[in-house]
């Protein structure tokens, strides 16, 4: 039987437009501090707190290992509580929003007078509250969207807006950062870096309220099931599109947080004009929104897997074009970097619709609704992809040379960073696109059949 709180969310008005916006709103709110973090966070450790690029790493690698085992913490938690008034997942957005904020600013602090050591320990315990704090809102908020709908193209269209609000967030970031960051003659700043923190933490709880006031929880658990670790792990076992997506986005986070983290460095030492790193949030931008226009028509035609597959395939043809045949004009390498953008799109903007049918299939062999342990499992891969990919920034910048604080850099250390901004997306993304070609199974036929059967199972456990 079905309890009342069930029955409430079950008669919830149908999906629509303010789901897709308050969902868009959620990602805009994690991701005013996750891009940030991921695009200016090593260039603050080396250029304001003068931490050695080795160190910036170990730092980044270590932080990031643990949040990716607080991931995992937050999705046995999240599962093991009983839905109320608000839902299983929607009350994280209220009260996860200040913690990942505060923390997130004091991130950006520097502290006068520390010394080198105490500010390596500053800077690591910072960034760790922050991941710990990040686990605890963005796991139920990626597990949000398999109980706002179930339909194949409503999950489309979350996943689309969850990017958009991705792209907003990335756009903005890559647009107004730099103007503070480098507003003292191109020269990094602790105070540009604290000033632009303290705007983007108030339009991040903002976008978070807006996400938990607009959302709407339709497909709840009846009620909160029993912790069986052992039984749910056999079933990740068995879960072939989790593991394919696990594997292409561990790769495919390498690729594009490795870029992200260097891409500052690139333009600062390789085309010698730091602020044009701004651009590529607008080429972001564009590329995305073409793809948006577009991804609904291929997705009914050809399916999910299916354009993701032909994306991914561009996008790494395309960096290896430019790992290839190097070009030292800024504006045509990002007319080139639009091309693969593009490609990439076709994936990002699908990736979270193909999560949410990973956590149906996942209910289809267990028989029950896990969506936090199995979105938190997917999670921590991503955070293992993360913490592989700040150590590959790190150690780019050190075998190449890069002196932290130096005015300029020597010409090898630039066309060094050049090189890995190319060939590590290029060798990634292939990759990716390997693992899901050959190990996630979920075509347009079978996951149409996935559907049925999961109907069916549902029927039959009287929900």
């Amino acid at each position: 039987m079905m309890n009342t709180t069930t029955n409430a969310l079950r008669s919830a008005k149908p999906f629509g437009w303010k789901d897709r916006l308050s969902y868009m709103m959620g990602d805009l709110g994690n991701d005013f501090t996750f891009i940030m973090m991921a695009a200016f966070l090593m260039l603050f450790y080396t250029e304001v707190l003068k931490i050695a690029p080795a160190m910036a790493g170990l730092i980044l690698v270590g932080a990031r290992v643990w949040d990716a085992f607080a991931d995992v913490t937050a999705g046995l938690f999240i599962d093991a509580r009983k839905p109320g008034k608000w839902g299983k997942f929607r009350p994280f957005l209220i009260f996860g929003a200040l913690p990942v904020t505060i923390m997130g600013v004091l991130t950006f602090t520097q502290i006068p007078g520390l010394t080198p050591e105490m500010t390596v320990v500053w800077a690591a315990a910072t960034y760790i509250l922050w991941g710990t704090a990040y686990s605890f809102i963005n796991i139920p908020y990626g597990s949000l969207a398999s109980v706002v709908t179930e339909d194949p193209v409503h999950r489309t269209s979350l996943s689309t807006w969850r990017n958009i609000g991705a792209l907003v967030a990335n756009s903005t970031i890559t647009a107004v950062a730099p103007l503070f960051i480098f507003a003292n003659g191109g020269k990094p700043t602790a105070a540009g870096f604290l000033t632009v923190m303290i705007l983007f933490t108030v339009a991040a709880v903002v976008s978070y309220l807006l996400a938990w006031a607009g959302s709407t929880e339709r497909i709840p658990a009846a009620k909160a099931p029993k912790l069986e670790i052992r039984k749910s792990l056999k079933g990740l076992i068995r879960n072939r599109p989790l593991i394919g997506l696990m594997l292409t986005s561990f790769s495919l986070l390498i690729a594009q947080l490795t870029t992200s983290t260097l891409n500052a460095y690139l333009f600062k030492d390789f085309f010698a004009n730091p602020k044009l790193v701004s651009l590529v949030g607008p080429v972001t931008l564009t590329s995305t929104v073409l793809v948006i226009l577009g991804i609904q028509f291929l997705v009914k035609r050809i399916g999910k897997k299916e354009t993701a597959v032909i994306g991914i395939s561009v996008s790494a043809l395309f960096y290896f074009v430019q790992f290839l045949f190097p070009v030292h004009d800024p504006y045509i390498f990002l007319g080139l970097l639009f091309v693969s953008l593009v490609g990439l799109a076709m994936l990002n903007v699908l990736i979270w619709a193909l999560v949410a049918d990973a956590i149906d299939y996942q209910e289809l062999l267990t028989h029950k609704r896990e969506e936090g342990i199995v979105y938190s499992l997917y999670s921590f891969m991503r955070k293992m992809g993360q913490a592989v990919a700040g150590g590959f920034g790190a150690f780019v910048l050190a075998s190449v040379g890069y002196v932290s604080g130096a005015a300029t850099q020597n010409a090898q250390v630039a066309n060094g960073v050049r090189d890995a901004v190319t060939l590590i997306p290029a060798v990634c993304m292939t990759i990716s696109l390997v693992c899901l070609l050959f190990v996630y199974n979920l075509s347009k036929p079978k996951l149409a059949k996935m559907v049925e059967e999961l109907h069916t199972s549902r029927e039959e456990r009287g929900l």
